[in-house]
């Protein structure tokens, strides 16, 4: 069975490079969906932030990675995984993991940042 995600989120801090095994890179980050919406029985607004680990594994060195800094705007698309742990105040948290497929870059940090990102204003 094959399974895809697709998730458009800022990066939450630069994107870094690992080399294993000496054959291969990965670079690892971060990602943020960030959604608000009010609650229909308070009226209060509400704001939920997803968060998303992401792996882009390389055959070569990546050229990628510079352009991936904190608040870039991206869409990753890739498969899923999760690992459930509890924490230190033994709560059950999820990790969601993305192994990314494909990558573009929407928007990097210097551009004017909006806090609502619409698919329709999306270049793609």
């Amino acid at each position: 069975m094959y399974h895809r995600i697709s998730v458009i989120g800022y990066l939450g801090a630069d994107a870094t490079v690992r080399n294993v095994d000496n054959d291969e890179f990965v670079v690892n980050f971060n990602v943020a969906d960030s959604r608000e919406f009010t609650d229909k029985g308070s009226g209060e607004l509400i704001k939920k932030t997803q968060w998303f680990t992401c792996s882009y594994w390389f055959k070569t060195e990546p050229k990628v990675a510079p352009f991936l800094k904190k608040g870039t705007l991206v869409h990753v698309e890739g498969s899923v995984s999760t690992d459930v742990y509890i924490d230190k105040a033994d709560k059950t948290q999820a990790q969601i993991k993305i192994k990314v497929f494909e990558l573009k870059l929407l928007k990097s940090p210097s551009e004017k940042r909006e806090e609502n990102v619409n698919s329709h204003d999306l270049p793609y």
